[in-house]
């Protein structure tokens, strides 16, 4: 079961139900026990193996949905609890204050502050002065209160900012970011504090430390200057022998997004040789090939085989198991396709009617899938593809 907590109503939200089986598998959306109302197109949404609910308005919408995947061969399910949760307006949020400061005379400043509202909101800055050491009375106000910017009807989750230049003693203080609505009002303070501008004595003797004088300079950077373009045209001459001796290596990184929000990456270099794929160890699942002796092959598809194997597992018996590996001449494609189809194994909880995944070997060529090898499951769906 998994659980879906929406922060506010008035939002979409899909329920993803990826399965996989020989045959292919009927799926069927149930809310609460009842078959979900597919009439309201414009709020319900089935398509192939998932479910949209467009505009979540009510905590009606809240409950089980279950999704249930049927073949000739049997049926597996899953549910999803979700719970709408109702905001009320109110006045606004500060989602991120100023940050307090400290400058030397003629520097730069500009203060952020970001806010949430529901409905439209005046965004205020102002600044203060000490009065007595203080910048606020007894009640909490702000001593001598000045509006230095001003804007209108803000946007929603508009991030307004105050710009400081050249800035002088004089603009020490406390300044602040105030946003107000109809509901109410929020406000966020932070500190300026202005040094004076760092003087820097030069002796008359030299402008330079360490007593260097002008000549030695001119020659030092012409050196360096001279060091730099030989090395330059040492490295340009190496990369043209380079490309001559390579006629042919791509480097690229390859990202494979799932939908269960996890992303995996592979580095994969082709050369004139052969192909080489990185793929990150996953010790879960990993196994090393020195456990595994492969026996005959037992069925072949399109781009893979599978193989009958023994898998040691001391020391309990050796587990009789499948070993599914692709053929010599595929693609990239067909091998990232591969990797894919793996970590959907690992996602798929073991089920009497399905073949288990056991494990897998992808730190070494050719890259294997292990699983169940079971004389009255079909090993069809592993070879298809």
């Amino acid at each position: 079961m998994r659980s879906f907590d929406m922060p506010l109503q008035h939002q979409t939200v899909t329920l993803r139900c990826d399965v996989t089986g020989q045959p292919k598998p009927i799926v069927s959306w149930f809310k609460n026990g009842q078959p979900v109302d597919q009439s309201d197109t414009k709020k319900v949404l089935i398509k192939r193996y998932s479910l949209k609910l467009i505009n979540v308005i009510s905590v009606y919408d809240s409950g089980n949905y279950t999704c249930v995947a049927v073949n000739r061969v049997g049926e597996i399910r899953h549910t999803f609890t979700l719970d709408v949760v109702v905001r009320y307006w109110g006045h606004p949020q500060i989602t991120l204050g100023p940050r307090n400061q400290t400058l030397f005379e003629g520097e730069s400043v500009q203060l952020g502050c970001s806010y949430y509202s529901d409905v439209e909101a005046l965004v205020q800055w102002f600044r203060y002065r000490q009065v007595n050491g203080s910048y606020f009375d007894p009640s909490g106000n702000g001593y001598d209160r000045s509006i230095l910017q001003q804007s209108g009807e803000a946007s929603l989750t508009d991030e307004t900012r105050l710009s400081l230049t050249n800035v002088s003693l004089s603009d020490s203080g406390m300044y602040s970011c105030f946003f107000s609505n109809s509901l109410g009002f929020s406000v966020s303070y932070a500190s300026i504090i202005i040094l004076p501008a760092p003087v820097y004595e030069i002796s008359d003797n030299s402008s330079l430390p360490f007593e260097a004088d002008r000549s030695t300079l001119m020659i030092v950077g012409g050196a360096s200057s001279a060091f730099i373009l030989v090395a330059t045209s040492f490295l340009l001459i190496i990369c043209c022998v380079q490309r001559q001796r390579v006629s042919s290596r791509i480097i690229f990184k390859k990202s494979v997004a799932f939908e269960d929000c996890r992303d995996i990456y592979y580095n994969l270099r082709l050369s004139d040789e052969k192909q080489i794929l990185s793929v990150p160890l996953d010790s879960k699942w990993e196994i090393h090939p020195s456990r595994i002796e492969l026996g005959g092959e037992i069925g072949e598809g399109a781009f893979g085989k599978v193989h009958k194997g023994l898998l040691a597992c001391s020391p309990a018996p050796a587990l009789t198991v499948a070993v599914k590996m692709l053929k010599d001449d595929v693609t990239e494609r067909e091998t990232v396709e591969f990797l894919k189809e793996i970590e959907m194994m690992k996602s798929i909880e073991p089920h009497v009617n399905l073949i288990s995944f056991i494990g897998c070997c992808t730190q070494c060529d050719p890259i294997w899938m292990i699983v169940e090898c079971s004389p009255w499951k079909s090993q069809n769906i592993f070879t298809t593809a």
